[in-house]
């Protein structure tokens, strides 16, 4: 390049000679030939320059956006929202599994929605003002094909006559860091999930009350020789808050402890208390929960239940619970519950967790009840479990398998109506989004 300019600009100034003289202009005088020359000179001195300071450029390649400025939510989440300054998050699950029932006389396969923590599909978004104060709004939907706590012999397949969405979550809320959350809307009390704290990791598989299994009708064998009325769920339960239209408060947490309320419809109330803290590496998690007015035949209900692993994988899980029926004359209900588990990295892909289980209820049908000082019937059931939990880490999925065994008695005054137990297998998967 160098040599090609150089050529350019000497052949130029040859040929501005002759064409000079030809045009009839005088010719050059020697100072004005040397000015020439050195114009020239400057000219490609320039240029030169240029083509050096060209040369040493490069391309710079492709990079990836610079992300530093972005907060954990945003570098995982490309959700956004039409509105300016509203964060969004879409997440979900499916939860799917097949179950083997025994009620002593008869069986059956069934492919079910797990109803312990079922599929559905929710969207949460938050807009903040600053560091103090926020305002958000959740929408959550479930689908439940084939719900495990409504299959049955009768019914293998609920699902095809109910297929539609369900709401779970449908509130807003605003939040200040010193006062605390206020939420209106449908959504969870703060009774909801007070029962089943859990950190065995094999709650997806089993838990406190019979999600799985509940329509089933337990048969007689005393002399009836048929199915009663009686369904796993009208006597197995954790009687946990749930979830309904509702002002809810939630307290700032203060050394591990929130204080939460609510009030809702039907003239439901409730007040919990939570507790999550760690020492030395051992996690405990705890809360209890007073209802009062939760529903018509219920006058009061208190429940709680606590969780604590340890730092080499044990763990203990408790609930327990107690309800008082609007009806002076029946029995008050009452269940306990026990958890013994242990969990391990025996594979590189996830944890492993193994639990065992056993619960007691008496009672929670409301039919127990006294003439007198005499009892005219009561409700003793009792329920076994065992269940394992691997997880997936990379592909945001468990895999878990469970084992439960459901006992109830009934007892009068004259007679102990026995059933046979029913005994449940359930193995499936949970993806998570």
């Amino acid at each position: 390049m160098k040599k090609v300019l150089s050529t350019a600009a000497a052949l130029g100034f040859c040929l501005y000679l002759p064409v000079a003289a030809f045009a009839g202009g005088p010719m050059a005088t020697d100072d004005a030939v040397a000015r020439e020359l050195q114009d020239l000179r400057s000219q490609l001195a320039n240029q030169q320059a240029e083509i050096d300071m060209l040369k040493e450029q490069k391309v710079a390649p492709a990079v990836a956006p610079d992300l530093s400025r972005l907060d954990a939510f945003e570098k995982e989440n490309w959700v956004h929202a039409l509105k300016k300054k509203v964060d969004v998050t879409l997440y979900g699950q499916v939860n799917k599994a097949v179950m083997f029932a025994d009620d002593g006389h008869d069986d059956d396969v069934f492919f079910v929605d797990n109803a312990i923590a079922g599929t559905r599909l929710g969207v949460t978004a938050k807009s903040k003002l600053n560091e103090e104060f926020s305002t958000g709004a959740q929408l959550e939907f479930e689908w439940t094909q084939n719900n495990s706590s409504a299959v049955n012999m009768a019914d293998d397949n609920p699902g095809e006559t109910n297929n539609d969405a369900k709401k779970r979550q449908m509130k807003v809320w605003g939040q200040s860091q010193t006062a605390g959350k206020l939420t209106l809307g449908h959504g969870s009390v703060a009774a909801d999930g007070i029962a089943q704290i859990d950190l065995s990791g094999t709650s997806i598989a089993g838990r406190t009350d019979a999600a799985n299994g509940a329509a089933f009708l337990f048969f007689d064998q005393t002399g009836a020789g048929a199915y009663s009325d009686i369904n796993v769920g009208k006597v197995i339960g954790d009687l946990d808050g749930g979830r309904k239209d509702h002002l809810r408060y939630d307290s700032p947490t203060f050394f591990g402890v929130t204080l939460s309320g609510t009030t809702a419809e039907g003239n439901y109330n409730d007040v919990a208390v939570g507790y999550a803290g760690t020492f030395s590496d051992t996690k405990v998690q705890a809360g209890v929960a007073y209802t009062w007015e939760p529903a018509g035949a219920v006058e009061n209900i208190v429940v709680g239940s606590a969780s604590v692993l340890l730092p080499f994988g044990l763990n203990f899980t408790a609930a327990a619970g107690e309800k008082q029926f609007t009806n002076a004359a029946f029995e008050d209900g009452f269940f306990w519950y026990g958890k013994a588990g242990y969990q391990m990295k025996a594979l590189t892909v996830g944890s492993t967790a193994f639990s065992v289980a056993y619960g007691e209820y008496d009672d929670l049908a409301g039919a127990a009840f006294r003439t007198g000082n005499v009892l005219n019937k009561m409700y003793e059931a009792t329920s076994w479990g065992a269940e394992m939990v691997q997880k997936f880490d990379a592909l945001n999925t468990e895999f878990y398998v469970a084992y439960r065994l459901y006992e109830l008695d009934e007892y009068n005054s004259v007679t102990v109506t026995d059933y046979d137990n029913i005994s449940l297998v359930w193995s499936g998967a949970r993806f998570s989004f």
